[in-house]
């Protein structure tokens, strides 16, 4: 999670905007790349991000075949997989985060694993996130990476509503 959270912070220091952006166009038209192979220069993957054609989507004959190949950054020894939390309003750059970055949930460890490729643009809604706390149990945890590229670990005894704040980047009420 934390060399996910520096590639997502190198990314928006060079892109001048986070990728999650290009991610987001890619799942509104079903096509696309996932933001986890914009980071991929990022993450010393060059060139493995080298063989992606970036202007066609995840299940192009040049693309899809590269989704087989594993990430270490992207393997969860605890299980599931890393999401970007897609918030109601589009998050573009950091001055998009009013509420403060060391403050709102950039991504989280989803407990269930998609059969989607890696390389597929595909999000976790806020109210998706918000279910997976509330099915926690009792020493079960999740771990959520914020936009300030610090990680934390979730449990049961996290306020649903404090959780809630944490995931909308501008709504105006830091916890």
């Amino acid at each position: 999670f934390r060399q996910v959270g520096l590639a997502m912070w190198n990314y928006h220091d060079t892109q001048k905007k986070f990728p999650f952006v290009d991610h987001a166009a890619g799942e509104d038209a079903n096509s696309g790349l996932s933001w986890k192979v914009r980071v991929l220069p990022f993450m010393e993957e060059l060139p493995l991000y080298r063989k992606f054609d970036l202007k066609s989507g995840y299940d192009s004959a040049q693309n899809a075949p590269l989704a087989k190949i594993e990430v270490p950054a992207f393997k969860l020894t605890t299980g599931g997989e890393i999401r970007w939390i897609r918030p109601k309003k589009m998050v573009t750059k950091v001055s998009s985060i009013t509420d403060g970055t060391s403050a709102t949930i950039a991504f989280i460890q989803s407990k269930k694993v998609s059969m989607s490729p890696w390389t597929k643009p595909v999000s976790m809604t806020p109210e998706e996130a918000i279910e997976q706390l509330k099915q926690l149990e009792e020493g079960e945890t999740f771990i959520v990476g914020l936009y300030d590229g610090s990680v934390r670990t979730i449990d049961k005894s996290m306020s649903v509503e404090i959780f809630t704040l944490m995931l909308d980047p501008a709504d105006g009420k830091p916890f």
